[in-house]
């Protein structure tokens, strides 16, 4: 267990950081760009996500499982999977084309441009997608949160404010994050190893990858279509909201998706040996310090999102409904612990299938009743739809396993705890002088996470705590 919180530790260091990072670039290209051309270049980037849900094949979830349980080189695993996609992508590429044409016309936003801007993005992310799947099946999560969330983010700073100087509009956020995926994408080509093309083995690997690739298309869909909508329900600027609420909103999920990586080859491998005892153990530990850290840092932002968005304009803080909305769903979505990575790590896709039909179906039914009246309308649909699969997915690990993420006591410790920290933030945001007022609020995080370690109802968390403080206070 040492070895995986060292692993969480140094991944989670380099996702909060990077998360920073992508946290000011956001807020940067907002304030930049302004809310329309924000939100012009998030259509893109919308469409970009739903044609890559089609294009992922369910690859990225299977190649995880493979590398993590196989005895076969993982360099040749990724191999063959590499050129299964470049086979698919070849075989499809003349639809992907034609549907995208059609769609960027229909929003009136078709031109060469815009559409070799949305292909190059498409496929640069799915190959750096596989890529960082492999890493994570391969147990090298903390390279994998270094290249992705802190390395791309770095260069996507460092390079915006070049581009940005010479074209000025909503294509500078695009071409920086083509640059950076390009990067990654060359790290990529250097693991690939030349394989035999084996056509049995792609039978193979879309056979096991289908109930993959459902979930994720059900999962994905409406959340990357949902830009696209609100750009033909309402405008640019709405889209600029919402796309700026989802980038914040990965601040709720930031901790919980670096700890679902760390735990998807633990599951699978304990899984395989029917270590239920340890899944059960990893399960609440993982699910105990998620909550611990993230809860009063989306507490902090909740309660000052719309100072956060008078920092960008007058014009973000008509956007503040919609923000919030996003915010506290996305938590949501961390705070009921791992089970979506447990039933995909424990052969039972079939749940995570109906949950992606729930998802959906609750989105798109709300989304397509609120959207056209409510300029908050599809931010609702989100945010519900994603509170809906939650709900089903705490029952289903619940009732399979008896698997609960946190013991009644953990459950009532962290929400007494954290009604103070609350009451601080609201007292906090009284706070005038902006200098105080950010040194103030990073002093109510630290103490309320140093805090809700030590007085934690687990002694391991206090060990934790402890062992932690000494080791790097030592450097």
């Amino acid at each position: 267990m040492s070895s995986i919180a060292k692993k969480s530790f140094k991944t989670f260091i380099w996702t909060f950081v990077g998360s920073i990072l992508g946290f000011l670039f956001q807020i940067i290209v907002a304030k930049y760009l302004g809310p329309d051309e924000y939100g012009r270049a998030n259509v893109l980037l919308g469409l970009n996500g739903t044609f890559l849900v089609f294009l992922n094949f369910g690859l990225t979830t299977l190649i995880v499982k493979e590398a993590a349980i196989t005895k076969e080189s993982p360099e040749i695993i990724l191999s063959k999977f590499a050129d299964l996609y470049a086979l698919l992508d070849l075989l499809t590429f003349p639809l992907i084309f034609y549907l995208l044409k059609r769609l960027l016309e229909k929003a009136s936003m078709y031109n060469f441009i815009n559409i070799i801007i949305v292909l190059l993005l498409i496929y640069l992310n799915q190959f750096s997608n596989l890529f960082s799947s492999y890493l994570i099946g391969t147990r090298k999560q903390s390279t994998n949160a270094f290249l992705r969330n802190f390395l791309s983010r770095i260069l996507n700073l460092t390079i915006f404010f070049i581009i940005y100087f010479f074209i000025g509009n909503y294509l500078s956020i695009l071409i920086v994050q083509i640059i950076s995926l390009f990067l990654i994408f060359l790290l990529f080509l250097l693991k690939l190893k030349i394989t035999k093309i084996n056509f049995k083995y792609f039978i193979h690997i879309l056979r096991e990858a289908w109930q993959f690739y459902l979930i994720g298309i059900l999962y994905s869909l409406y959340n990357n279509i949902s830009k696209y909508l609100q750009k033909l329900f309402v405008s640019d600027k709405v889209v600029g909201f919402l796309s700026l609420g989802m980038s914040l909103s990965i601040i709720g999920v930031m901790l919980g998706q670096v700890l679902a990586n760390i735990m998807m080859p633990e599951f699978a491998e304990s899984w395989y040996k029917k270590d239920f005892k340890k899944i059960d153990y990893l399960f609440k530990k993982v699910s105990r310090y998620n909550a611990y850290i993230i809860l009063p840092i989306v507490l902090f932002v909740v309660t000052n999102i719309e100072k956060i968005l008078g920092f960008l304009s007058e014009d973000y803080k008509k956007g503040s409904l919609i923000v919030s909305i996003l915010l506290i769903s996305s938590f949501f979505n961390s705070f009921v612990g791992p089970n979506g990575t447990l039933l995909n790590m424990s052969n039972k896709q079939k749940y995570e299938v109906f949950n992606g039909i729930a998802l959906i179906a609750t989105g798109w039914g709300l989304g397509l009743i609120l959207g056209p009246r409510f300029e908050w309308g599809i931010a609702l649909s989100i945010a519900l739809s994603i509170i809906v699969v939650n709900i089903l997915k705490f029952i289903e690990v619940g009732v399979l396993y008896k698997i609960y993420p946190y013991s009644l006591k953990n459950f009532i410790y962290l929400l007494l705890f954290n009604i103070p920290v609350f009451f601080s933030f609201q007292f906090a945001k009284m706070i005038e002088n902006m200098v105080l007022y950010i040194l103030v609020n990073i002093l109510i995080l630290i103490f309320t996470i140093i805090s809700i370690f030590y007085f934690s109802t687990e002694n391991e968390d206090r060990k934790f705590l402890k062992n932690l403080m000494r080791k790097y206070l030592k450097h």
